[in-house]
């Protein structure tokens, strides 16, 4: 079977937008609608050929009646995807979650082309239904059954990564959750607190990704022979002792990227319940470990009027993190067998593939 990486045209991306429509988003759409053409431009000078998605939720009846999701599949064409963005307005709602799921079910039946970097942004401030039931007109989870944990791991062997964009602090109380949904494709949870920096997010993500997809060839290398290796040798080994063997070979190696800063700082790593939540396949077991955390922790990220500063670094050493979202990746393209350890909290690969 032809490798992934050696089908992959670091010239195309194919970007899709997920956006939460419901009335507490005026102010991110509006964002989106006044510079989509810069977010469009700004991506073409790394990526040439650019196409733009989007994906539009809101909720299921009773709690909302206008639509629960509106889908533009991809184009090229800037100025319709400008025409779709602008038809864009933040309305109704009803209980506080909405239909996440299906947004990310949509996304995930896009027409993304073969050999592109394929990325999604997820823009909420909302949980799935079927996580908080308190107050959620569907408390078992979307009423068309989709299942925003087992979408994302479609995702993420299709090789589409998501970026999911909190709308701080509303997010709050299931940001875990949302870093999971991330981190299940190799993509990133981003903590948004101004509005007027969504912008910048979604083009030095998007540069990032790129840049991290260029790698994917060296990272694919080094790990099937690593884990041809331990499959010789009888030896089991866990998704982050294998991505700090990438990480020590990416950097023997001086392989460099780009990364997003957010005031000075790295976008925060995937969280002990974050990496809970990413081994799970559905939202009943993620139900149980949200009941048993709620009301006990405390925010460190509180929301905040002091200026963002987003920056997207040039060359620098690839990171910790940066390495674990390519071994993600590598493992769920691949569909190389894991196992999650619920003592340990790790995730045991399992057997290698005979080819890649």
């Amino acid at each position: 079977m032809e490798g992934w990486d050696a089908r992959h045209d670091g010239e195309k991306i194919d970007l899709a937008f997920i956006i939460d429509c419901t009335g507490s988003m005026g102010s991110y759409i509006k964002q989106v609608q006044k510079h989509v053409h810069y977010i469009a431009e700004t991506i073409s000078r790394t990526a040439f050929n650019v196409r733009l998605a989007l994906i539009e939720y809101r909720d299921h009846p009773p709690q909302d009646k206008s639509f629960v999701t509106r889908v533009n599949d991809f184009t090229g064409n800037v100025g319709e995807m400008k025409k779709w963005v602008d038809g864009m307005s933040a309305g109704g709602g009803g209980d506080w979650p909405e239909a996440v799921a299906d947004g990310l079910y949509e996304a995930s039946r896009l027409s993304y082309r073969k050999q592109a970097t394929k990325m999604c942004v997820l823009i909420a401030d909302a949980p799935p239904h079927g996580l908080d039931q308190n107050g959620d007109g569907f408390p078992n989870g979307c009423p068309k059954g989709h299942d925003p944990l087992t979408v994302c791991h479609t995702l993420a062997e299709k090789g589409i990564t998501l970026y999911c964009i909190g709308c701080e602090p509303s997010v709050h109380a299931f940001r875990d959750f949302l870093m999971a949904l991330g981190a299940i494709t190799g993509g990133q949870y981003v903590p948004l607190r101004q509005a007027k920096t969504l912008t910048k997010v979604i083009t030095n993500a998007a540069l990032e990704e790129v840049s991290l997809e260029k790698l994917m060839g060296a990272a694919s290398d080094l790990l099937y022979l690593t884990l041809l290796k331990n499959k010789e040798e009888g030896k089991t080994i866990t998704v982050d002792e294998l991505a700090d063997v990438l990480h020590k070979h990416l950097t023997l190696t001086n392989c460099q990227c780009q990364q997003v800063r957010i005031n000075e700082k790295a976008l925060p790593p995937l969280t002990n319940d974050g990496k809970t939540y990413s081994a799970m396949k559905q939202m009943s077991m993620a139900r149980k470990l949200y009941k048993e955390r709620k009301g006990g922790r405390s925010s460190s990220h509180s929301h905040s009027d002091v200026q963002e500063l987003v920056v997207l670094m040039g060359r620098i050493s690839v990171s910790r993190e940066q390495s674990r979202k390519l071994t993600t990746k590598y493992i769920a393209r691949n569909k190389v067998p894991v196992t999650h350890c619920e003592k340990t909290n790790q995730v045991v690969v399992g057997v290698v593939p005979s080819t890649l």
